[in-house]
């Protein structure tokens, strides 16, 4: 699943990402920051995801949720909605 999701990534987004992969599980984590947050969106191949965003000017999470997925179009949804709490200029497309 996760190689479907850095493949979706590769087509679909323009942001940075890490495929980590060990003997225990693996992962694909995307950071982002900008001028107004800092964010972090970590996917596993259990079919769960973290999705966490801070506003910098407070220190507040804005987002801060762990969440289980399913399928590919289950894990771009949560992804398409951690980007619209800090930064959806990185979709090229939908």
């Amino acid at each position: 699943m996760l190689r479907q999701f850095e493949h979706w990534l590769k087509i679909n987004a323009s942001c940075p990402f890490l495929y980590n992969a060990n003997h225990l599980t693996e992962s694909i984590v995307i950071d982002i920051d900008n001028e107004k947050y800092i964010a972090r969106f970590t996917a596993w191949d259990d079919g769960s995801c973290f999705s966490e965003v801070i506003l910098i000017e407070t220190g507040v999470y804005i987002m801060d949720k762990i969440e289980n997925y399913v399928g590919l179009d289950g894990l771009v949804d949560l992804f398409h909605i951690f980007l619209e709490h800090c930064d959806s200029r990185y979709i090229t497309s939908q």
